[in-house]
């Protein structure tokens, strides 16, 4: 009896002083390879009757173009001064079933591939912001630009059957009625997955 009594005692004894080890480091996760990217300082506004074309990939031929309309609608009795952006053949905006791309955060991952509720398509339009003036009533604005301050639109340009993804950063002003293009821009290397921003 008094054996037990000692096994256990020293038993507990042990268990009690044994160290407690921390936990194996785990590896790390791999961050992903970024792309190399060719940076462009833009610094236009866009106002009513402006417009700008970009070579968003410097090959001589212009991409993206971004400019105003007026455009009465008499089935509402409304004018409407519209903020465009519009893509040229080749050059891809990821859009949804409402005719409006994602506006991207910086850091946020803008993709190669189609997503649920996105599809890239060459030669597409978006009404950015629009400022409606009504017959009667007051004045206002729509679009999901209207009230953007520094954030990212995705596009994609073609090149000898492959894709590069691209970024502008944009900002809107509803009281200067204009649209800011600061920066843009595109990787250098052909269908990887890009960072709104980086």
């Amino acid at each position: 009896m008094k054996s037990i009594f000692a096994v256990l005692t020293i038993a507990t004894l042990l268990v009690s002083c044994q160290k407690t080890w921390p936990p194996a480091p785990q590896k790390p996760n791999p961050i992903p390879n970024k792309p190399e990217m060719e940076y462009s300082d833009v610094n236009i506004e866009i106002k009513r009757g402006k417009s700008l074309l970009i070579d968003a990939d410097k090959n001589g031929t212009k991409d993206i173009l971004f400019s105003t309309q007026l455009v009465g609608d008499p089935l509402y009795q409304q004018d409407k001064l519209q903020f465009f952006v519009q893509g040229a053949q080749y050059t891809y905006f990821l859009m949804g079933a409402d005719e409006t791309s994602p506006i991207y955060n910086k850091t946020e991952l803008i993709p190669i591939d189609n997503q649920s509720q996105h599809t890239w398509f060459d030669i597409s339009f978006e009404i950015l912001a629009e400022k409606v003036t009504p017959v009667t009533g007051d004045i206002f604005w729509k679009g999901q630009w209207k009230n953007a301050s520094k954030k990212y639109y995705g596009f994609q340009v073609k090149r000898n059957d492959k894709f590069y993804l691209g970024w502008l950063e944009m900002s809107f002003s509803i009281q200067e009625e204009k649209l800011t293009i600061h920066r843009l821009a595109i990787s250098k290397v052909a269908n990887k997955d890009i960072t709104a921003g980086g």
